[in-house]
This record gives structure tokens, C-alpha cells and sequence, in this order.
């Protein structure tokens, strides 16, 4: 059964996203802005299957990271951390040096250096 959502339900979450889109982001904030929402009744509605996912919809920014997401958040905080370098930054080279001494660590205990083995890992019990 799909969650159908109430008048009141997609009114709301009509409005948190226009506040969400203001930079006001979280829910104590949006009962505070919207007369007709409290906490009680977020609370009911987020007991309700499949709410979450419907309210998701218009709120892509609360989906779950991907594994797309973490290559990119790598390659933008490398290249980001080398311009930073580049310009003599201390305190890149710092986090530079730190992350070069977390990988010899590491090296140590497996060979395998890719965040793909992470995604595939056998043993994926950190992932319950």
C-alpha cells in the first residue's frame, strides 16, 4: 500500500520547503514558522509508513549519501586540499602530511587502498 498523503500533509510540506529554501532547515524550526505544525503531530506523522518517503520527494537533500557522493566529496576535498597547498598553506600540508601517515597505517593492515572495497566488503557488519 503507497502512503497517501493528507490536504494538511502536502500543504505543509509545501511550506517547509519554501522555508527550507529561506535556510531555515529543521523541523523545530518549521513547527515554530508554521502555525498548524507541532512536534506532536510531525512525530505521528513520521510513525506512518511510507511518510518519510513521500516527504523525501521534495526534500532530496535528506536522501542517504551515496557511494557517488563519497567518490565526489574525494576528488573535491583532494583537489581543494593540493590549490590549498599550492598556496603554502600550513595547515593543508599539516592535514596533507596527517592523511599521508593515516595511509602508510593502513597499508599496514590491508593492500587494498580503494574506498570501493569499503562498498564491497564481505564483512559489512559497520553497515547495520
Amino acid at each position: 500500500m503507497e502512503f497517501e498523503a493528507t490536504v494538511e500533509q502536502i500543504d505543509i510540506r509545501s511550506q517547509a520547503r519554501r522555508l527550507y529554501d529561506q535556510g531555515i532547515k529543521l523541523v523545530g524550526q518549521w513547527c515554530h514558522r508554521i502555525p498548524s505544525l507541532t512536534i506532536r503531530k510531525w512525530n505521528s506523522w513520521i510513525s506512518q509508513e511510507g511518510f518519510l518517503d513521500w516527504w523525501r520527494d521534495m526534500f532530496p537533500e535528506h536522501s542517504s549519501i551515496t557511494h557517488v557522493d563519497i567518490l565526489a566529496l574525494e576528488y573535491e576535498s583532494t583537489q581543494t586540499l593540493m590549490t590549498k597547498i599550492s598556496e603554502g598553506d600550513i595547515q593543508a600540508v599539516q592535514i596533507a602530511m596527517k592523511m599521508v601517515d593515516m595511509a602508510k597505517e593502513r597499508a599496514e593492515v590491508t593492500t587494498d587502498q580503494s574506498i570501493d572495497k569499503w562498498f564491497s566488503s564481505e564483512d559489512d557488519e559497520w553497515f547495520e
